[in-house]
């Protein structure tokens, strides 16, 4: 069970290591490196490149709970798409130009940004 360890090694810093079955050392600093930049960093610099040397999951569990930052175990947050801005018409015109033109909206904003193209008009007819 992996929340359980990460648990352990987060919070408790418990002194008992994980069977064989509930550990695996990858996903265990993949999710420490989700947790916090600070994390991140140090499970980056240390057990990211020495995981694969450490022949027995408790050795590396007792490593990598030592070198871990003891805190609260707090919600990981993920990183997801931004979200639209709902009723934005000028990024609609640039949107349906794109589909028609069959190219990227990144260009339509380059050629609005370089005065190429006015979607004024276009945005203008998408209220009525």
């Amino acid at each position: 069970m992996i929340w359980k360890t990460l648990s352990d090694i987060i919070t408790y810093k418990r002194n008992d290591g994980p069977s064989e079955d509930d550990f695996t050392p990858f996903m265990t600093c993949r999710w420490l490196s989700m947790k916090s930049k600070t994390d991140a960093t140090v499970v980056n610099q240390t057990s990211n490149r020495m995981w694969k040397g450490f022949t027995d999951n408790n050795r590396f569990y007792n490593f990598i709970k030592t070198i871990t930052p003891q805190g609260r175990n707090n919600k990981i947050a993920y990183i997801s798409k931004a979200k639209k801005a709902k009723g934005d018409k000028r990024i609609e015109a640039i949107e349906l130009i794109a589909g028609a033109k069959e190219i990227s909206i990144r260009e339509v904003k380059n050629l609005v940004d370089d005065g190429l193209l006015n979607v004024d008009d276009l945005v203008s007819n998408l209220k009525k």
